[in-house]
């Protein structure tokens, strides 16, 4: 078989205008797409840092389902990571800076965990945003499976791919762009944290699903999952292989 010529890298923006109700319109797709609306700063004593904690740089990270680490405070206090069940698989946690966010910040901060959890999809989403619109870089897949892909990996400002399966909210502006680029049904492939991979559903897996199995099998600590995933109503949802 003779090797993929190299991928290229593309970068492609979905241009949001505004519309009634302050909400933006994706041309891509019919449906109206929530605006990202700049998140209030709240700055507040973190319990488990000294480091002040503003909601403006709290990010969604995909991390595993049986990922919970426990960190301490500075005075031995337990303070168990803040995290949302995606799936079976895979939970959505927050980062703030280089540390994860706890159950206790998330109290310190006179927030819900669902409040946090739509404010850090909305800064991902603000992340991603230029005077063209959100942004995302695409190319074939074969630049991750070394063989020729119908598939496309999926990057986007600040390394966050996968994240953006995290909210519902995220994870249907990324659906409608892809597909538009791929057309139909798709499956989903995030083996971990950080690469995804996008494909048709009717096209055949077996190079992605090898590739995934390969990334899952050297990297087990940080694993997500190598069965491809299918949006559902905002939600990465695994198939069975």
């Amino acid at each position: 078989m003779s090797s993929p010529a190299p991928a290229r890298v593309a970068r492609t923006t979905i241009t949001r205008h505004p519309v009634e109700g302050d909400h933006t319109h994706n041309p891509c797709h019919s449906r109206p797409v929530p605006a990202a609306r700049p998140a209030a700063g709240v700055n507040s004593a973190g319990p488990d840092s000294a480091r002040p904690v503003d909601v403006r740089r709290i990010f969604p990270v995909v991390v595993p389902q049986d990922h919970c680490p426990v960190q301490f405070t500075d005075t031995g206090f337990r303070a168990e990571t803040a995290t949302v069940t995606l799936n079976q698989k895979m939970r959505c946690a927050f980062t703030h800076h280089s540390d994860m966010v706890s159950v206790r910040t998330v109290d310190r901060l006179g927030l819900g965990l669902g409040e946090l959890w739509r404010r850090a999809a909305m800064n991902l989403i603000d992340s991603a945003w230029t005077s063209g619109g959100t942004t995302f870089f695409y190319r074939n897949a074969c630049a991750l499976t070394g063989q020729d892909t119908c598939g496309l990996q999926i990057a986007s400002p600040g390394g966050r791919s996968v994240a953006w399966l995290a909210h519902p909210e995220s994870f249907t502006m990324l659906s409608q762009w892809a597909s538009t680029k791929l057309g139909g049904d798709l499956f989903w492939y995030a083996p971990d944290p950080r690469q995804l991979v996008v494909v048709p559903a009717a096209a055949d897996q077996t190079v992605v699903h090898s590739w995934a199995r390969r990334t899952v099998k050297n990297a087990p600590s940080q694993a997500l999952t190598d069965q491809p995933m299918v949006y559902s109503l905002g939600f990465p949802v695994p198939r069975g292989w």
